[in-house]
C-alpha cells in the first residue's frame, strides 16, 4: 500500500480521538476512517460499494455511536486496525476489524431493541 493510504487512514483517526462524545463529528470521522481504508484497499468493488452507501454508512455510523456504551473501546479498536495495516499485518487487520464490526453490530442491536421497547407494539 502507498504511504499516501495509509497516511489518509492515520489522519482520519485524529479527529475520532478528539471529538470526544460529539456524535455527528465522531460520525463523519468513522466515515472517513473506513471510507480511507476502502479506498486504500485498491479493490475497485469496493470503493464503487462505499461511493454508492454513503449514507447508509454514515447513518449506521450515527446510530451505533449514540448507542455506544464504551467510547474508548472504539477508539482502541480503530487504532488497532491502523496499527495492523501500518505494520502490514493484514490477517490482525481483518481480526481487529471483525472485533470492531462485531462490538458495533451487538450495540446497533440493543439499540434498536430499546427503540421497540421504548415505542412499544404497532
Amino acid at each position: 500500500m502507498p504511504r499516501w493510504h495509509s497516511a489518509m487512514i492515520e489522519a482520519s483517526t485524529i479527529p475520532c480521538s478528539m471529538h470526544g462524545r460529539d456524535n455527528e463529528a465522531w460520525s463523519q470521522a468513522d466515515l472517513e476512517f473506513h471510507t480511507a481504508i476502502i479506498n486504500a484497499s485498491g479493490n475497485w468493488v469496493f470503493r464503487q460499494f462505499a461511493t454508492a452507501i454513503r449514507a447508509a454508512l454514515l447513518a449506521s455510523f450515527r446510530l451505533t455511536n449514540r448507542a455506544s456504551q464504551s467510547h474508548d473501546y472504539a477508539i482502541a479498536r480503530h487504532q488497532d486496525v491502523l496499527d495492523a495495516i501500518r505494520m502490514r499485518r493484514p490477517d490482525a487487520a481483518r481480526f481487529a476489524m471483525e472485533q470492531l464490526i462485531g462490538t458495533a453490530r451487538m450495540e446497533l442491536s440493543d439499540a434498536l431493541r430499546a427503540a421497540q421497547l421504548k415505542d412499544g407494539p404497532k
